[in-house]
């Protein structure tokens, strides 16, 4: 499915409105993988009657991921996206009994077009809704802001990588769980949120350049036995506050297997060598023979042999340089 020419053709949106929900829609899927939120932008449609548009009506085109990919659907909007349009301020609010977190999405002229709805998991705990929030905003954030050249860049988060959110002061603002869990296998204080990142031992010496840039960096270290890969995605929440998303991937297991595969690389490339020098000193020794025979059968015999190694080493020097095969 076109997402594009489907908003075009079914909303009161021009081209460049309609480019931006399309640009939006393509962090859907990175966005979900971060939050374990279900993420969904919407924009108004219009009833089209006896062929022309018309009024406006309440039904909302909804951009949301499925298991076909990022598709559109009609349905119902709920009360809390029709009062973030109405308003246009960001809303907490409850629509069937689930907990949602809305934002608007405005234009280049100021007009608000849509927004995103972020919609909490059932299992979320009370006391875990203000740190949710603080998460929703910042994932709203980076998916208005973000470049096409920053969005090839993001990659889907496991559920085994943890995430903390700090701002430009350094304070943790979130931490997922499991954040918590690979700062206590690292040996880390626990108190996260609401600590500086400083103080978590974590070697972070990048940060204030990546703040101050606001490019995103990616580079691994080693704490004791384990290899942690952190990716760090600064995001420009105004023009006085930035904040920055830490992922914590644990790849112990992907470096032992590539240092072992580096390994076995070096030890089949020192056999390929032997081999050659192997294959290379028979053929001397028949040339040697082949010199010191007064018989012309046995030069032509030793000659043969010598011809026969000879085009086995060539073959093995060129199968050899083809690792993937």
């Amino acid at each position: 499915m076109d997402i594009g020419q489907d908003i075009l053709n079914r909303t009161p949106l021009g081209p460049l409105q309609t480019s931006l929900l399309e640009h939006i829609s393509k962090l859907i899927s990175f966005g979900e993988s971060l939050t374990r939120q279900r993420i969904q932008i919407f924009t108004p449609l219009l009833e089209t009657g006896q062929g022309e548009r018309s009024q406006q009506c309440a039904d909302m085109l909804c951009i949301e991921r499925s298991d076909q990919g990022i598709t559109t659907r009609q349905l119902k909007g709920s009360h809390t996206w029709h009062a973030m349009m109405k308003d246009g301020q960001p809303l907490i609010g409850l629509d069937d009994k689930q907990r949602q977190h809305v934002f608007p999405i405005v234009d280049n002229g100021g007009r608000i077009i849509g927004g995103i709805s972020f919609t909490l998991s059932p299992s979320i705990k009370a006391e875990q809704y203000e740190q949710e929030y603080v998460l929703s905003d910042t994932m709203q954030r980076l998916m208005l802001t973000a470049t096409d050249e920053q969005i090839v860049s993001y990659e889907p988060m496991s559920y085994f990588d943890g995430l903390i959110i700090f701002d430009d002061t350094y304070k943790i603002l979130y931490a997922n769980d499991a954040a918590m869990k690979l700062v206590d296998v690292l040996g880390f204080d626990r108190r996260l949120v609401g600590s500086s990142i400083f103080s978590s031992t974590l070697k972070m010496s990048a940060i204030q350049q990546v703040l101050l840039d606001r490019s995103i960096r990616t580079n691994e270290e080693i704490y004791q036995d384990m290899v942690i890969r952190q990716h760090m995605i600064p995001i420009a929440m105004g023009r006085n506050e930035t904040r920055c998303f830490l992922v914590l991937h644990d790849c112990t297991r992907e470096s032992k297997q590539q240092q072992e595969l580096l390994v076995k690389n070096s030890i089949i490339k020192e056999v390929h060598h032997r081999v050659k020098n192997n294959l290379q000193t028979v053929a001397g020794l028949l040339r040697m023979e082949a010199r010191r025979s007064s018989l012309p059968d046995v030069k032509q015999a030793l000659q043969e042999g010598i011809n026969r190694i000879e085009s086995m080493a060539l073959v093995h020097d060129i199968v050899s340089h083809y690792d993937e095969d």
